[in-house]
């Protein structure tokens, strides 16, 4: 039967995904060695039949970070069957494409050799077509290898059918299914005599034939019959797949169990979403029929995406800048993985930046063809770093899009030189793969070089076939070939065609206009406010604000220390990419050039304000970067020290005195419990009136700046760190009287807990507060829980007034409020005091969000969120682009309908010496993992966390699953860590 006669498989029903393959056992462990010995014969024979299968898989316009192995991958995001194929062979983490559009990428694929050698920068030159008398990847091969292409074809279009000249049984293919180009097709539309935008001609071979099903599951089943019926010879499999490429399509059913499963997802992004899944059970059906007729090990199989992700599609390119078209990281890099068992090891990670251009050399050193004579490949085999030979590779890597655009880019080890026309912009993807920082200027020699390399590089390179210049000028072309001038003429007809349909679709959305933000964060602030639950404490002013607003009932920081909580959230990082874990680190020394929530507010051009403890200390602030304007106070002078200093003076002489001051020191503490510091804890009625605190001044100060309007016409971001009810336990007199030590209620600690849970997961503070393990003193814990209630009715009136202030100066309207704490605090639970623990009532925080006109009055989410969300959350509200690198989730659907679910887990560390404790609170569990133990929490039956359950069989599984979960959430947590 030939080629042209062959049965088309079957198509299968358009069905919900979820039909992972599954391999079945090949051969009985006892005959590997046997079959490993006939192997090495077979390879030492160098039969024909025994050369390696060649299968190339290639997605289309597949996010970075739209891939399970992505540690920056969203909840949404699963492809178990490409991650598992990942783990079968080797990733490469730098691994880039030619081209940063679908048609350029494939033309240089199929040479070998960058595609401006034959005249291709963009895809309206590949999508024409280059010469067809060139060889491209299966000419190279040897006669005894079957090929076919299938999909995507983009290298010409079908305008002189039948004669197709550009299809790809004229360029060396035996079979093929495919459609010609024109970027995208319809996955469902099928017929080839369809006038639908996306609904282009199908080939079987050379005929065009009407088909049905969804494309993606077509194109599987194509490439599946393909090895069926060509198991028995070597192939060359080129499956080009157009998912997911617009348009965005899937079946209902897909899509509707994606929107089920994460509620807050947008419809386009969870479109997105079913298409992926569609094409990971490709993958992994593909796989599974090779290792099924036990061709796997000996097939040569690489899989990469053919550009950065498409932002119009909503994919996911972080933490690279871009996306496709662009030739930044986001447009160029993509997922690449190589697989050939029977030669190298898998499960590994290269970090060697290699390109699509090596395939085909990679290609014939496998298969032991010698490079034809004038080839000229710029690719090379990849071969030495797969088996691990060598670990470098290209000194060089260069891309152009053209004179049209003039964006062209070089990369020479670390360093990437971008141009776009004029501008020119140095970067050091070591330190900055984001591509943040234009260090240009303080590196004009490696500038000066990376130019001299493009310059030299564009001069071999033949000038567009579409009849532009293959470099940019300012000057404008004195005559313009007849095809530019047809290809000008489609455009402005293109260009009249989407403005009269928005005209028929009504007038488009209204760009976001910027609101002023008001970030006021606690300090040491449990869940004990009225709007979290806790009704034994008064707080007004935070049921004032969530009255207006939502409040997250379950809300959890990333470190129970101000330092590093604050470092997270301020950044949108987790600790452990910070580098910030404990409260001495500065985020500028571990992680320089990161820039900070009000920093990336300032450079958008809003007007910076801030009073107290935002950033945790006076050193580790980034002052003028972040802030227009920052103060921070101290409380005057206590009366019963005033007193007592004034009698010293008169008997020592000054306090500012070296020995003075010393003994001083002694008699200061000794005075009473009000001066006390850390250690004893201070406590008490201070005898000051609310405005001689720091935080009655640091309320007062925003007042101000609202009434005085220093932002001018600028929007603000002003910022608040409140100070209590941090210690020493402060207050004015009057927020005691509210707190009647009797009238207290309180459950002891269980006495045995610390039998039941890891040493390192409990801590000793109790002493510094003067407690013995055990021992219940009453008394005393009632005088510091009425001091730690009073300062937080204190620090509520303080707040009161700030938004009294919103409201009689007319910014209530305009004003996002954020009102939360940096983490919580121990108040005897547990026999402990303080923070630096992982329980609920330590990593858990008050958290409110009022945006006006869009939270709806009195909302609340008891989904699982992050401080770290805070960050894109404020940036999407304000329209102020956030950074790439960003490990926290906007909240901003979730405050739009309060029903739309949060996280799966959240996730919290804590310092012990050299180690780490990480815990994970998901819906019902909290698992945690210490150097020496585990806990497990039932936190719908144990609310209090006093049954650690980590080693009841019962829970056994729970605990399996758990770990699984830690590790995946904490690859997430690293993932930008440098």
């Amino acid at each position: 039967m030939s080629p042209c006669e062959l049965p088309k498989p079957k198509s299968s029903d358009v069905k919900p995904r979820g039909r992972p393959y599954r391999s079945p056992a090949l051969v009985n462990k006892n005959l590997i060695p046997w079959l490993w010995a006939t192997a090495l014969c077979l390879v030492a024979s160098s039969t024909p039949a025994q050369q390696p299968n060649i299968v190339v898989i290639l997605t289309d316009d597949q996010g970075y970070a739209d891939i399970g192995l992505n540690p920056h991958h969203r909840d949404e995001v699963a492809t178990p069957h490409m991650d598992a194929l990942a783990s079968d062979g080797v990733q490469f983490s730098q691994g880039y494409i030619s081209g940063q559009v679908c048609s350029p990428t494939r033309a240089g694929l199929m040479l070998g050799k960058y595609q401006q050698r034959v005249g291709v920068y963009t895809a309206g030159d590949g999508g024409r077509g280059f010469d067809p008398t060139l060889t491209i990847f299966p000419g190279f091969l040897p006669t005894q290898y079957r090929s076919t292409a299938i999909g995507k074809w983009h290298l010409g279009l079908d305008a002189d059918y039948p004669k197709l000249k550009w299809h790809a049984m004229s360029r060396g293919f035996d079979e093929c299914y495919k459609f010609m180009g024109r970027g995208g097709h319809s996955y469902f539309d099928l017929r080839s005599d369809s006038t639908d935008k996306f609904a282009h001609p199908i080939y079987r071979n050379r005929e065009r034939i009407n088909d049905e099903g969804y494309l993606t599951n077509r194109l599987t089943e194509e490439a599946v019959g393909f090895i069926e019926r060509n198991k028995a010879k070597p192939f060359f499999l080129y499956l080009a797949y157009n998912a997911v490429h617009a348009p965005p399509e899937a079946p209902k059913a897909d899509i509707d169990d994606v929107r089920r499963r994460f509620p807050g997802i947008s419809e386009k992004r969870a479109i997105l979403m079913a298409m992926l899944g569609h094409l990971d059970d490709g993958v992994g059906e593909v796989v599974g029929k090779l290792k099924s007729e036990g061709l796997f090990d000996n097939t040569l199989l690489f899989f990469l995406t053919d550009n950065g992700g498409a932002k119009n599609m909503m994919a996911d390119n972080t933490p690279l800048r871009g996306f496709k078209g662009s030739l930044y990281e986001g447009g160029i890099r993509t997922p690449f993985i190589v697989s050939w068992p029977k030669k190298f090891a898998g499960n590994r990670t290269v970090d060697t930046p290699v390109i699509s251009l090596d395939i085909l050399p990679t290609v014939l050193a496998a298969i032991g063809v010698q490079e034809p004579e004038g080839s000229r490949f710029d690719g090379k085999s990849l071969l030495p770093l797969l088996t691990g030979d060598s670990k470098t590779h290209h000194d060089t890597l260069y891309w152009s899009e053209g004179g049209k655009s003039g964006e062209w880019a070089v990369r020479r080890g670390d360093w990437k030189l971008h141009a776009n026309k004029q501008a020119l912009s140095l970067f050091h993807l070591g330190d900055d793969p984001a591509e943040k920082t234009n260090v240009a200027k303080e590196n004009p020699d490696q500038v000066r070089e990376l130019r001299g390399a493009f310059d030299t590089w564009i001069e071999q390179m033949v000038d567009p076939i579409t009849g532009s210049d293959k470099r940019w000028t300012a000057r404008v072309p004195d005559e313009t070939s007849g095809r530019e001038t047809m290809r000008q003429k489609k455009r402005a007809e293109r260009r009249l065609q989407r403005k009269q349909n928005k005209k028929k679709q009504g007038s488009a959305p209204a760009p976001v206009t910027p609101k002023n933000v008001l970030f006021i964060v606690c300090d040491d602030l449990n869940a004990h406010v009225s709007t979290s639950g806790y009704r034994h404490i008064q707080t007004p002013a935070f049921e004032q604000l969530a009255a207006a607003g939502m409040t997250f009932t379950r809300a959890y920081c990333q470190y129970p220390v101000c330092g590093p909580s604050r470092a997270s959230f301020l950044h949108g990082l987790y600790p452990q990419s910070t580098g910030v874990l404990n409260n001495k680190v500065d985020i500028r020394q571990t992680r320089p050039g990161t820039i900070s929530l009000p920093q990336n507010f300032k450079r958008a051009g809003y007007w910076t304000g801030a009073v107290g403890k935002v950033f945790h200390n006076a050193k580790i602030d980034p002052g003028e970067l972040a802030w227009h304007e920052a103060h921070r106070f101290a409380n005057d002078e206590l009366p019963i020290v005033a007193k007592v200093r004034e009698a010293f003076e008169a008997e020592h002489g000054s306090i500012t005195k070296g020995a003075t001051r010393r003994l001083w020191k002694q008699r200061f503490h000794a005075i009473g419990t009000q001066t006390r510091g850390q250690k004893q804890p201070g406590y008490g009625p201070s005898g000051l009136r609310d405005e001689q605190h720091k935080d009655g001044k640091n309320a007062r100060q925003v007042v101000s700046w609202l009434e005085d309007r220093p932002n001018g016409d600028k929007p603000f971001f002003m910022a608040c760190g409140i100070q209590k009810p941090h210690v020493p336990f402060l207050a004015p007199d009057a927020y005691f009287a509210m707190y009647p030590r009797e009238a207290l209620k309180f459950s002891p600690a269980p006495a045995d807990f610390w039998q039941q849970a890891p040493h390192s997961a409990m801590v000793k503070r109790f002493e510094g507060f003067g407690f013995e393990l055990g021992v219940e003193n009453d008394s005393l814990r009632r005088e510091y829980v009425q001091s730690y209630h009073a300062c937080i009715s204190f620090l509520d009136a303080q707040i009161g007034l700030i938004l009294d202030a919103l409201q009689r100066t007319g910014h209530w309207h305009d004003t996002i409020v954020v009102l939360t704490s940096d983490h919580g605090y121990q108040l005897g639970e547990h026999s402990m005091w303080g923070k630096v623990t992982l329980f609920e009532v330590c990593a858990r925080v008050p958290l409110i969000i009022r945006v006006p006109g869009r939270t709806k009055d009195r909302s609340s989410s008891a989904g699982l969120v992050e401080l770290l969300d805070l960050y894109p959350t404020l940036a999407e509200l304000a329209g102020v682009t956030a950074p790439d690198d960003l490990q926290g989730r906007s909240l901003v659907a979730m405050l739009d309908e309060p029903t739309t679910a949060g996280k799966e887990a959240v996730f919290t560390v804590v310092t012990r010496r050299k180690n780490l404790g990480k815990s994970i609170r998901t819906a019902r569990w909290r698992y945690a993992a210490w150097p020496d133990g585990e806990e497990l929490y039932d936190l719908t039956n144990d609310p209090a966390e006093h049954r650690n359950l980590a080693g009841s069989e019962p829970h056994a599984k729970t605990i399996e699953v758990m770990r699984a979960h830690l590790q995946r959430v904490e690859s997430k947590a690293t993932a930008a860590k440098r």
